[in-house]
């Protein structure tokens, strides 16, 4: 089982307020044009394959989303949990998405330090209000 992601990033610079290990993600990849697209697999493994190479039961690959943009969403998801800056219909949208990344991502999580921080301070100082 394959899951194509697909990557809007093309900003080398970590946004500000982005850990330092943004850039140290296993999963970026060089935004060259050569590079082979990629596609991760249901064990976390990434594929090189042909970029022309297409078949009825795989769609076409995509690079795969990068740390910092995994974090960035985090970072805002974490922020409308805020009952005291946004209303409550807000507020269990950003639980309901924020609940679907954290089922997604169980197994990678962990790996990343800096989505690790904002769930262990933010998300959970936010739940606890």
């Amino acid at each position: 089982m394959h899951f194509p992601l697909q990557s809007p990033e093309t900003d080398a610079s970590p946004p500000s307020g982005a850990p330092d290990d943004v850039n140290k993600s296993p999963v970026a990849l060089n935004n060259e044009a050569d590079s082979p697209e990629t596609e991760l697999t249901a064990d976390g493994a990434s594929e090189a394959q042909d970029p022309n190479a297409t078949t009825a039961s795989t769609p076409r690959c995509c690079r795969p989303y990068t740390l910092r943009a995994v974090h960035d969403l985090f970072a805002v998801l974490t922020d409308l949990l805020n009952p005291e800056q946004h209303p409550e219909p807000i507020v269990q949208v950003s639980l309901g998405l924020l609940t679907v990344a954290l089922e997604t991502g169980a197994d990678f999580i962990p790996r990343c330090p800096s989505l690790m921080q904002l769930v262990a301070t933010d998300v959970t100082k936010y739940l606890m209000m």
